[in-house]
């Protein structure tokens, strides 16, 4: 991170290097505490700043986790309908069941009602 960063040439508004470790924040893979240091030493008035980064990841994080959430219940739902219709899936089914993505899981839940065998509730 501190090399992206090159030294201060005084050209530099304390606004300009926030704004760019704003951006740096939401799109760089980079470590929070690093983030966060970088901030304090080059902006130290920047806590606001520091305190929006901070809420954005959280919120971040918590908007995936709960993507993830509804995606496991959909899955296992979908498990439990699967078993009672046709009984325990095989290696085979319960592998492609749960890498499926939403796109899939709409496709073999609108199936699982109407379809003639497990085979053809995957059926590409």
């Amino acid at each position: 991170m501190r090399a992206l960063w090159p030294p201060s040439t005084g050209s530099s508004t304390p606004v300009m290097k926030a704004v760019l470790l704003r951006y740096l924040s939401l799109v760089a893979d980079a470590d929070v505490g690093q983030i966060t240091q970088v901030i304090q030493r080059t902006v130290p008035e920047a806590e606001e700043l520091i305190m929006t980064i901070a809420e954005q990841l959280e919120q971040r994080g918590f908007q995936q986790g709960h993507e993830e959430g509804i995606q496991q219940g959909r899955q296992a739902v979908l498990r439990r309908l699967l078993e009672l219709r046709f009984g325990k899936l095989d290696t085979e089914l319960a592998a492609r069941l749960d890498a499926a993505d939403a796109q899939a899981l709409d496709r073999f839940t609108e199936r699982v009602l109407t379809a003639a065998s497990i085979e053809k509730v995957f059926a590409e």
